[in-house]
């Protein structure tokens, strides 16, 4: 099941797909679908609005061997101060390292 987050009532989505309002609305209709896990995918307001909401348990990030300088956000200006906690790290190839964080709540 694929849930999309959006306030776009006029959204179309297509089949295999939901559409719900705020991340609390995902979360319920997961849970209903018997889901007890989620992995959410996106950009920084999506991330952020998990994030504000208190839903995030976990945070799973990658270190790719290239320096930017500049890039888009993972999060919005308003997170500060998430405490985490590392929880594993991995090798996954060509330089590339896993990084498993709890979110310290």
């Amino acid at each position: 099941v694929k849930v999309v987050v959006s306030q776009d009532k006029s959204l179309d989505v297509q089949k295999g797909f939901v559409r719900v309002e705020n991340p609390k609305q995902a979360i319920l209709y997961l849970e209903k679908s018997g889901f007890d896990e989620v992995l959410v995918a996106g950009g920084s307001t999506v991330y952020s609005s998990f994030f504000k909401e208190g839903l995030a348990d976990e945070i799973i990030a990658y270190v790719n061997p290239i320096v930017l300088g500049h890039g888009i956000p993972v999060f919005s200006k308003d997170i500060q101060d998430v405490k985490l906690e590392l929880l594993s790290t991995s090798n996954i190839g060509n330089g590339i390292v896993e990084l498993h964080y709890n979110v310290l709540k």
